[in-house]
């Protein structure tokens, strides 16, 4: 039985116990993931080149070279004493190559930095991987985000697309009207997977040196992973008039475009907008901070895509898949007892040493997903709290105004969204989708609709906000005065 101290709780008596098995717990973080691939026109060139520049960065981090059957692209296996652990999978049909290297951080001490990468080829040309995970026993410490060094040699040296679209080591500038259709494009992609930066110039600059961060530097630190774009002052011009301007940038902004980008249904926040002030003055550390938690973003998105193992399987499971063919082929040539017994063992040796390392991984995962959901919820009520004052602080201007004002109603819809935001913000949001069925759409009354959203802001939402039966029939009067129904949406 243990003894507790008077005026200890039991969780302060079991913190030293707590601590010790944190120490020898994993946290597993999945770090970035690069998912390129490459025209068909010369698949057998391309897919030797990509998998000599991953074996010459790994020969550069292996601690020993690496054997002849690497070069030769063959399966191997370095788990020698005083080397990094290195392995790869040769699969014939279909052509398939993939490795692994745990990399022992130099810094922080029981820190493994596992590299995976996958190589294969399909009808559509040559599909390159790569995924970087961080494996923490002890004290886990932040991590810093970053895609394998190869992937530069890769894009440098080949054709490499990403989403479909060509990837080159220095972002793309978008300065007319073409280009800025080839931007909108690729923002409305349906099938793109990676985030779109677009990085805004002043207003009158085409120079990208005048950005308030360097898109060069964010281009090469997420290479692989993100769309970088530079977008000109006359440019953000022509992108606010095909997207409209709560969905572009400009004036040194710098804007995110999440997959699934849909202008009619989306809302401005869903892609968020940094702007020049925000930018500059940004958790007292600027641009550079600024640049630096995008690049943190950009990276975690890349690997929370929900078929990402689909994308790249992990090494194991590509090792699995080897070990079963070679099993087959055992087989299939009439092998003795002994060969097929002598394949079993040494297949069973491989599953039990996969599945200890998958069952640290999970546990690790699971432990990493707790630290972060403990945290989020935390993030979480913190903006609540701050939305809660700020909703205070608003009904008490708002109750302490001296006089209402007269509010102007246009004879037509062509100026809605200005006089939206003039007139509405802060309580009534027009969705995208209202603003554009505005404009197309022939009422004999216009002034009705101004009107209507006027009825919104000052009866409809202080009713929600406040309640009571007194706010309801105001509202109520209100409707029936102007001749209008409220019912349920898409009834």
């Amino acid at each position: 039985m243990t003894q507790t101290t008077p005026g200890r709780s039991m969780a302060e008596h079991l913190q030293p116990l707590a601590n010790r098995i944190q120490k020898r717990r994993a946290f597993v973080r999945r770090v970035s993931h690069v998912f390129l691939t490459a025209d068909a026109s010369n698949v057998e060139t391309t897919f030797e080149d990509a998998r000599n520049d991953v074996l010459r960065w790994m020969n550069n981090r292996a601690g020993r070279k690496l054997p002849e059957a690497a070069w030769a692209g063959q399966s191997f296996d370095m788990e020698e004493l005083g080397a990094q652990r290195v392995a790869a999978v040769a699969i014939e049909e279909p052509r398939l190559w993939s490795a692994r290297l745990d990399d022992a951080d130099r810094e922080v001490p029981q820190r493994t930095w596992v590299t995976e990468v996958a190589i294969g080829e399909s009808s559509e040309g040559v599909l390159f991987g790569a995924r970087l995970t961080c494996v923490s026993r002890g004290e886990d410490l932040p991590v810093g985000r970053s895609v394998p060094g190869f992937v530069r040699q890769v894009v440098e040296s080949l054709p490499m697309r990403l989403d479909g679209v060509g990837i080159q080591m220095t972002p793309s500038l978008v300065t007319d009207q073409a280009s800025v259709d080839e931007l909108i494009t690729l923002i409305a992609d349906p099938k793109r997977r990676h985030d779109v930066v677009v990085v805004a110039l002043p207003e009158d600059s085409e120079n990208p040196k005048d950005a308030l961060i360097s898109a060069e530097v964010l281009h090469l630190r997420t290479l692989g992973s993100a769309h970088i774009r530079v977008i000109t002052g006359p440019a953000s011009f022509l992108l606010s008039a095909e997207l409209g301007r709560e969905f572009s940038v400009f004036h040194c902004g710098v804007r995110t475009y999440r997959p699934g980008f849909d202008l009619a249904f989306d809302e401005p926040y869903s892609h968020p907008l940094a702007v020049a002030s925000r930018i500059q003055s940004w958790e007292e550390k600027g641009p550079e901070g600024y640049a630096d938690f995008l690049v943190s973003q950009l990276l975690r998105n890349s690997v929370s895509s929900p078929d990402i193992l689909n994308v790249l399987p992990d090494f194991s499971e590509i090792r699995r898949f080897e070990v079963a063919g070679r099993r087959k082929r055992v087989k299939e040539a009439g092998s003795t007892d002994s060969q097929l017994l002598e394949t079993a063992d040494e297949e069973i040796k491989r599953l039990e040493d996969e599945l200890a390392d998958e069952r640290e991984t999970a546990q690790g995962l699971l432990g990493t997903a707790e630290l972060e959901r403990a945290e989020a919820l935390q993030e979480a009520e913190k903006w609540k709290s701050m939305v809660f004052g700020l909703r205070r602080r608003i009904a008490s201007l708002e109750g302490n105004q001296p006089e209402e004002t007269v509010v102007e109603i246009p004879e037509s819809l062509d100026d809605l969204e200005a006089w939206a935001q003039t007139n509405l913000a802060g309580s009534v949001e027009l969705h995208n989708r209202a603003l554009k069925g505005a404009k197309k759409s022939l009422y004999e009354d216009p002034g009705l609709v101004y009107r209507a959203l006027l009825l919104l802001r000052d009866f409809y939402v202080p009713m929600k906000l406040q309640g009571g039966h007194d706010l309801q029939e105001l509202f109520e009067r209100e409707c029936e005065r102007l001749g209008v129904n409220e019912t349920a949406s898409f009834s």
